[in-house]
């Protein structure tokens, strides 16, 4: 099993690096031109993808949400996986 990373970045997730090259190839996005690789999709798209890193293609994802102090964030459920919680 290989881990990936994303980060939140305004309305977007984003990853850098050999990141984002698997997640271009995996699920199906263009990268980003830039000084290095760069790959990300919208925050409404989190499951969906998570979904498929995870149970298509069996990566664990590491993913990075910044929220203000105490505030409450959540879990990310991704069917037929644990429950991860997330925080800032």
């Amino acid at each position: 099993m290989s881990s990936r990373a994303a980060w939140q970045v305004g309305d977007f997730y984003e990853s850098f690096g050999f990141d984002a090259i698997i997640l271009a190839q995996y699920c199906n996005l263009r990268p980003m031109k830039n000084s290095q690789a760069k790959a990300g999709f919208p925050k409404p798209n989190l499951v969906n993808y998570l979904q498929e890193l995870v149970m298509d293609y069996g990566f664990s994802v590491v993913v990075r949400i910044y929220a203000l102090p105490f505030t409450r964030v959540g879990i990310v459920k991704v069917k037929g996986a644990p429950p991860c919680f997330c925080a800032s």
